[in-house]
């Protein structure tokens, strides 16, 4: 049995088995047209970030940014996350979460390469309205960075999807502060007892596994008994807890490549020693995900010529769905 390692235009990756009582002859005659397969396979390879396969699609996740390099790949579909805001400080309201953007049938023949940007989190500091999140690029699909919190209301979601921090409450006795808005939905509004929870991402089961990206971090709250908020669902960070009287809870920060808000910061009077360096939590890195189908599976292959007589010898081979075949001549 030979098999052949190929990919040729319209049957992206495939292995075919050919049996036949080849002689020694034969078996020469063909060596040059298995060499073509494997030259075409490695010509015609996308490559860039981490690539899986999932099914009936490859796979490239960049968590970093990088390079993607489509190969004799034409058409793709992607889920582009940006990166999350920073929480507020001194009891704060929590950031947003990055937008999220997927889509189909995104011709990427043009380009022989694509930059792929992937969004850091806004960092979380001591002073001013907290960082934005950085857009994540691939091509010409663009996720806005979640919003940075600003004062006691919860930062409102990126802008590409829009969805508005809960407000904050300006109550005795714990004074709860909104959760930052998600890519999915707004953040929760705060009550003089209790910091809003952030708004939720948006799930995808865009790398194989049903994941939320883009969740809003989660609002802080004043004072021993009050409740802080959680983050969203899609790596939104917890507000900071609240500790002993004069100390100050450090907010989350948001998740790594979910594109979550941090959370934001909680205090108990605080004003001891430290309670200054205490900051609400910075966003989490967003993320970049490109797919593309492939067929994987040979439903025939078929040989024409008579590799003893003929000049020329055919290798033909269809998918098993029968809607892509190549031809090779030798």
């Amino acid at each position: 049995m030979r098999v052949l390692n190929a990919r040729t235009p319209g049957l992206q990756n495939f292995s075919v088995a050919i049996a036949s009582p080849f002689t020694d002859l034969k078996r020469l005659l063909w060596l040059p047209v298995c060499l073509l397969l494997l030259a075409a396979n490695a010509q015609g390879q996308a490559t860039g970030g981490a690539v899986s396969t999932n099914g009936a699609y490859r796979v490239h996740t960049f968590t970093s940014s990088g390079t993607f390099t489509p190969g004799d790949v034409t058409v793709v579909e992607y889920l582009v996350v940006g990166g999350g805001g920073a929480g507020w400080k001194k009891t704060g309201a929590g950031g947003g979460g990055g937008a999220v953007e997927s889509g189909s049938n995104l011709d990427v023949s043009a380009s022989a390469t694509f930059t792929v940007t992937v969004g850091a989190g806004g960092v979380a500091t001591k002073a001013g309205t907290q960082a934005r999140g950085q857009d994540s690029v691939f091509g010409s699909v663009t996720a806005n960075g979640g919003a940075g919190a600003f004062e006691y209301r919860g930062a409102a979601g990126a802008s590409g999807n829009g969805n508005a921090g809960g407000t904050s409450s300006g109550s005795p006795p714990h004074y709860g502060r909104g959760g930052g808005g998600g890519a999915g939905a707004a953040g929760v509004a705060a009550t003089k007892l209790a910091g809003g929870n952030g708004g939720d991402g948006v799930q995808s089961a865009f790398s194989g596994s049903a994941i939320h990206y883009g969740g809003g971090g989660g609002g802080g709250a004043y004072n021993t008994g009050g409740t802080v908020g959680t983050g969203g669902q899609g790596g939104g960070g917890d507000a900071g807890a609240i500790g002993a009287k004069h100390t100050a809870g450090q907010g989350v920060d948001g998740a790594v490549n979910t594109g979550g808000g941090g959370g934001g910061n909680s205090n108990n009077y605080g004003k001891g020693s430290g309670q200054g360096a205490i900051t609400g939590g910075s966003g989490g890195s967003g993320i970049v995900i490109v797919r593309y189908a492939i067929n994987n599976v040979i439903g025939s292959v078929g040989i024409t010529g008579n590799a003893m007589l003929d000049k020329t010898l055919t290798a033909t081979v269809t998918d098993v769905n029968g809607t892509n075949s190549s031809a090779i001549n030798y």
